[in-house]
């Protein structure tokens, strides 16, 4: 190679082949980089991917670990030194240079990087280039560097939050509200822009929706008033769009009928069909209610309320009775649990809540001293009942192992390296396992 050498990439395929007595085999190969520095350089291993695509945000990181070289054998004295690690950053294909101020690095370890959640702008590019070297060497020789590349996709669409009745009264108002919808490539607390377009579609009944004079010009919230609609099942749709490109729609079914309830908004937590957790679900805000009364659909004082946690599963079977507060507000009452039984929740399994109604207390008690089995004998028993969105039970992972080799060395002189696997959840697209290891290792 001449002159070149220092400059030229040198590896070795390593191949190692397995034969078993059936004269049947396998092998498998790994490519080991030779370093060919003028001088003794440190040596640098990525401890992540070295290319990462991501959303806005999503907060993300890159590391590496650094070694001494042991140079010993090649006559030279190895005496450990201090190692300096040296990031650079630069935008697409832009020139390198010092991280800006804009970028805070939250890793304290000068191996890592980690950057917060919209630390960067929806569809960009950016590179990271580290360099190690000792103290001693000379800036003119070729020291060991790795360039990490980071993708910012493009934003992700609106998330569209409806809070509204599943049934009401044919004589009853109801409204749909719609503001709880955010934009997810801004970060929390940030002014969203957005711009919403209310629509129904008959779904069984013979009058047409389409054409209600509320759905023009709505906003956020959408408020139809009583009798403005016939018995039967309607589609009501709010698309969610933001000013620089991008929606989603929402489709909330509504049931009208005569002697239902008046409208039932309950106000839960969580998306259709979402993760919650089996041990901190009891941290995210509480599920409410609100029932909506007004002229000609009044709320009586002497109706009794209850949360339910129901069974999702095709006979909502009823797991047990919450703890209930309410209040009221004119014509207007507000209904309100805290009480989370993770307990009774299996990781996998669907869940929900429902308000149940009973015309007097006494025949609330009735139903608690005596639970139903279902939300159906319930209803066979003089009740009605609202439900929430459905929510699945999300447990920690289980079964995991985690291997450190060497299990015992010396500080600084003893490279250690970690394994984990064997980790199940219920949710496969959350397969992860993150230990303290990492801390331990470095590679966290």
């Amino acid at each position: 190679m001449g002159s070149s050498f220092y400059s030229t990439t040198v590896q070795l395929e390593l191949v190692a082949q397995v034969t078993n007595w059936l004269a049947q085999s396998d092998q498998a190969s790994v490519l080991v980089t030779l370093e060919t520095m003028e001088e003794p350089m440190p040596i640098v291993s990525p401890t992540s991917a070295q290319e990462a695509t991501i959303l806005n945000s999503q907060e993300v990181s890159f590391s590496v670990v650094t070694q001494y070289a042991d140079t010993s054998s090649c006559g030279v004295a190895s005496t450990p030194q201090q190692v300096v690690v040296t990031w650079e950053y630069r935008v697409g294909d832009g020139t390198w240079g010092d991280l800006p101020t804009t970028l805070t690095d939250l890793d304290r370890r000068p191996g890592g990087l980690r950057f917060a959640a919209f630390s960067f702008e929806t569809g960009s590019v950016h590179e990271f280039r580290v360099t190690a070297r000792y103290t001693t060497s000379s800036l003119t020789a070729t020291a060991p560097q790795y360039v990490f590349r980071l993708v910012v996709s493009p934003p992700a669409p609106p998330v569209v939050r409806i809070l509204g009745p599943s049934s009401v009264s044919d004589a009853c108002s109801f409204s749909f509200d719609a503001s709880g919808s955010y934009d997810p490539a801004l970060a929390p607390g940030t002014t969203s822009n957005l711009a919403f377009a209310w629509s129904c579609a008959t779904h069984s009944s013979s009058f047409d929706c389409s054409q209600l004079s509320s759905l023009a010009g709505a906003g956020a919230q959408l408020a139809v008033e009583g009798g403005a609609l016939q018995e039967g099942l309607y589609n009501f749709a709010v698309e969610v769009s933001r000013s620089g490109g991008g929606a989603s729609v929402e489709v909330w079914q509504l049931e009208v009928s005569n002697g239902a309830l008046p409208a039932v908004a309950i106000n839960v937590p969580w998306g259709n069909n979402e993760a919650v957790s089996t041990q901190v679900g009891g941290q995210l805000a509480s599920p409410s209610a609100t029932v909506q009364g007004g002229p000609g659909c009044t709320v009586p004082s002497t109706w009794a309320w209850s949360f339910l946690l129901l069974e999702d599963n095709g006979q909502d079977g009823v797991l047990a009775f919450l703890n209930t507060s309410s209040s009221r507000q004119g014509d207007s009452l507000t209904i309100g649990t805290s009480e989370w039984r993770g307990d009774l929740l299996i990781p996998g399994a669907k869940y929900l809540y429902a308000v149940l109604q009973t015309p007097t207390e006494e025949e609330m008690l009735a139903l608690v001293s005596s639970p139903p089995g279902t939300l159906s004998e319930a209803l066979a028993r003089g009740a009605r009942a609202v439900k929430s969105l459905p929510f699945v039970a999300d447990g920690p992972p289980t079964g995991g192992l985690v291997q450190c080799s060497p299990q015992s060395g010396y500080a600084v002189a003893t490279s250690f390296s970690g394994t984990t696997s064997g980790w199940y959840d219920e949710d496969v697209a959350r397969r992860r396992a993150r230990s303290a290891l990492d801390r331990v290792l470095g590679t966290e």
